[in-house]
């Protein structure tokens, strides 16, 4: 099913649908502000991956910020760094009626190629790696999913939303 979808960078149109799609994925206190999704839309829009049906609907999306912490912060959830070396992963949604298709792994997959993709040429020149690392915090049941993209888990994260605990993750690049 992830296969027949489209993937591309969310608009500032779009950016609606993707505050439903993270209201109705994540807790109250939670969810990012539909006022943060279009921040990081304007700010940090290479790293807001979204998968859309053949009607065009927004069904996921992924949305990130550059940080120089090697682990999501408090502060790199509210800020984008554009000289950072780690992306910080701060939603992953599926539409519910297209969750456990493959939806998620795909834009994190995808996600990462690109990132990939943009640190092979400095190194083939003999220079550092644009991106150093992607980190996350997820929640204990969806560590497997991470897992299954090249994640890995580090234990129970400081940061706090919601009332059950997050699980860092990271990536190296």
């Amino acid at each position: 099913m992830a296969e027949s979808l489209k993937y591309r960078r969310v608009t500032p149109k779009e950016i609606a649908a993707a505050h439903k799609l993270e209201a109705e994925g994540y807790h109250p206190d939670e969810a990012a502000s539909y006022d943060s999704l279009l921040y990081r839309q304007r700010h940090a829009g290479e790293f807001f991956l979204g998968a859309f049906d053949s009607d065009n609907r927004l069904v996921g999306f992924v949305t990130s910020t550059l940080a120089d912490s090697p682990l999501v912060t408090e502060q790199s959830m509210r800020e984008h760094n554009p000289r950072g070396k780690n992306l910080c992963i701060h939603s992953v949604c599926t539409a519910h009626d297209m969750q456990r298709k493959g939806v998620a792994l795909t834009l994190l997959r995808q996600l990462i190629a690109e990132l990939r993709r943009k640190n092979a040429e400095p190194r083939e020149m003999g220079l550092p790696p644009v991106y150093e690392r992607v980190t996350l915090i997820a929640r204990p049941y969806l560590v497997p999913l991470y897992e299954k993209a090249g994640f890995r888990s580090l234990g129970k994260s400081s940061v706090a939303h919601g009332p059950d605990p997050w699980i860092d993750c990271i990536l190296t690049l």
